[in-house]
């Protein structure tokens, strides 16, 4: 505390989200080690309009991203769950690292990463991962062959979302990671992890089925037999086609979940905890970072922690 001209002059530091919400945005100053950075439109990228959007947005929940070493971006409730559960699996807890992950609820993550952009260019040292749907729809979504786009078309859209989606920043701490192809769901359920995943989908439409929430014990084994017996199906009905496990993903996420709006947080959950039950941890490991569909999620978390060396891709190793 100072006094200048009979003014008094306060410096409170805190560690506390509740006051890091509730305090005006423009008047916060992050204290890394010797330096500070205040958040002042004098001194960061911010726009008017996104001081007004973070302040209504910005509640206890999201302000760990002050106190953070590195910082997890996530559109929904899904990669909320999911992702620290991957993290711990591939050795990288986002506790020890000092991550926090923000679910921001929407797709206005640009409006989060300028926060750490500083006008003089100067790099904050915080590291930044957006992660982020590619949200684009596989052939398999359009059933009308007449207004159904050709792959090329598709691939074409893919590369356009991507470079939209491109960093636009010189800062190498702020990365974003998208998809390889439409969204998290539809990812996990073209991996080797479609098994554990489908289940999880007719397990949560058992529990928003059942009367107490609970569905009976003799409805696992059920959803058991059911994943089983369709998934070697459509392995069987499309044993020569290409695009086999696309097809497969589709009637997995798409006709499966999506169709019946069953919630993804739910489902999130489930996959989650058959993550953690799931006995053999080094064979999981492997095929979480051996997977093609699911890599963006890997480095987003390697990002914000330290590399690995990296892993070959095989999609055929089936949990």
């Amino acid at each position: 505390m100072g006094n200048r001209g009979g003014a008094d002059q306060y410096l409170l530091t805190t560690h506390s989200t509740t006051l890091g919400a509730s305090i005006d945005l423009k008047k916060l100053v992050i204290c890394l080690g010797d330096k500070v950075f205040p958040l002042g439109p004098k001194y960061t990228e911010l726009a008017p309009g996104d001081y007004e959007f973070l302040q209504r947005f910005l509640d206890a929940t999201k302000a760990n991203l002050f106190f953070a070493r590195g910082v997890l971006l996530v559109e929904g409730d899904a990669e909320n769950l999911l992702i620290p559960t991957i993290a711990e699996i591939i050795g990288r807890p986002l506790h020890r690292y000092g991550v926090s992950i923000v679910n921001i609820g929407s797709t206005a993550f640009a409006r989060y990463e300028r926060i750490f952009i500083r006008k003089d260019g100067q790099s904050m040292g915080i590291k930044v991962a957006v992660v982020t749907d590619l949200d684009v729809r596989p052939l398999e979504w359009y059933e009308d062959p007449e207004g159904r786009p050709g792959q090329d078309a598709i691939e074409k859209d893919k590369d356009k979302k991507r470079e939209a989606l491109s960093e636009p920043y010189t800062d190498p701490h702020i990365k974003r990671f998208a998809s390889p192809n439409w969204t998290l769901e539809y990812e996990i359920a073209l991996s080797s992890f479609r098994k554990p995943f489908y289940q999880a989908v007719l397990w949560t439409q058992k529990k928003k089925n059942a009367t107490t929430g609970k569905p009976k014990g003799s409805k696992r084994k059920e959803v058991t037999a059911t994943v089983k017996k369709n998934i070697a199906s459509w392995k069987s009905k499309w044993e020569t086609c290409d695009r086999r496990s696309e097809k497969i993903a589709w009637e997995i996420y798409g006709k499966t979940m999506l169709r019946s709006k069953t919630s993804k947080a739910m489902v999130a959950q489930e996959f989650a905890s058959w993550l953690v039950r799931y006995p053999h941890k080094r064979k999981l490991r492997d095929a979480l970072l051996q997977s093609a569909s699911l890599r963006y999620l890997v480095d987003a978390i390697l990002h914000v922690t330290e590399a690995l060396p990296e892993a070959s891709t095989d999609e055929n190793n089936e949990s």
